[in-house]
């Protein structure tokens, strides 16, 4: 799956699952449940999400997550709680 929008959304991604987000630069992915796997392009850093762990992204170039255990995260510019 991949996307470029980023509207406060919560996503489900089964154990191995992808989401592939471009242009994604201040967007911030917090896990509400599962184990997530975040890589970017241009950042040696790989970050592990677990529940209510979160990143904000820092780059545009291609950034790649990836379900470890069947997940559950929010994703998107600003959210509350």
């Amino acid at each position: 799956m991949e996307t470029t929008l980023f509207n406060n959304s919560t996503v489900r991604l089964p154990r191995s699952g992808l989401l592939t987000l471009t242009g994604a630069s201040g967007v911030r992915v917090k896990c509400r449940s599962g184990l997530l796997w975040v890589t970017t392009e241009s950042d040696p850093n790989d970050y592990w999400l677990r529940d209510e762990d979160s990143v904000s992204i820092p780059t545009d170039g291609r950034v790649v997550i990836q379900a470890e255990q069947d997940s559950w995260f929010a994703i998107g510019r600003r959210w509350q709680g």
